[in-house]
């Protein structure tokens, strides 16, 4: 499916061939026990980009009544995973060498908001880009951005050969 159509934010063009795209998102990655802790869904994937989401509530609020800034951290790398997972062989992994976040505004709202974006996909590191949003009643509000750094591995659940 790698005619996927691309939603207007994403700024680079990739292929991946082998993946069902629709499957990847209705899977998402539940077996990860953060991921159900937070109720991280994977809302759509493409070549290259992904979009997850988790609602803000309570339990994953500081002190301060607003997200705690370690859960945006969680979900920028963990969107920004998801976008060069699409790009992968299936008997390829990735891991994160680094990120960085910015935090730009408090996170209060129903929904936290990843699109996560491939900038530069090399032979073994790849970097993505991640925006975050608080969603309010469908409005949208730029509330951190994050660029990451990841290495291809093999997957150990797929070996090569």
């Amino acid at each position: 499916m790698s005619d996927r159509p691309q939603p207007a934010w994403v700024r680079r063009r990739f292929t991946a061939a082998h993946f069902d795209f629709d499957r990847l998102v209705e899977e998402g990655h539940e077996h990860i026990g953060l991921t159900r802790f937070t109720g991280v869904e994977v809302v759509d994937c493409g070549p290259g980009w992904a979009i997850e989401r988790l609602a803000i509530r309570p339990d994953l609020m500081n002190e301060m009544h607003v997200m705690h800034g370690g859960i945006l951290g969680y979900l920028a790398d963990d969107a920004m995973g998801f976008s060069v997972f699409t790009l992968l062989k299936p008997e390829q992994n990735c891991v994160t060498v680094e990120y960085k976040i910015n935090y730009l505004a408090p996170t209060v709202g129903d929904w936290l908001v990843a699109r996560a974006q491939v900038v530069r996909a090399g032979r073994t590191i790849i970097v993505s880009e991640c925006e975050l949003f608080a969603q309010t009643k469908g409005e949208d509000k730029a509330v951190a951005f994050s660029v990451g750094t990841f290495m291809v591995i093999a997957n150990p659940a797929r070996p090569a050969g």
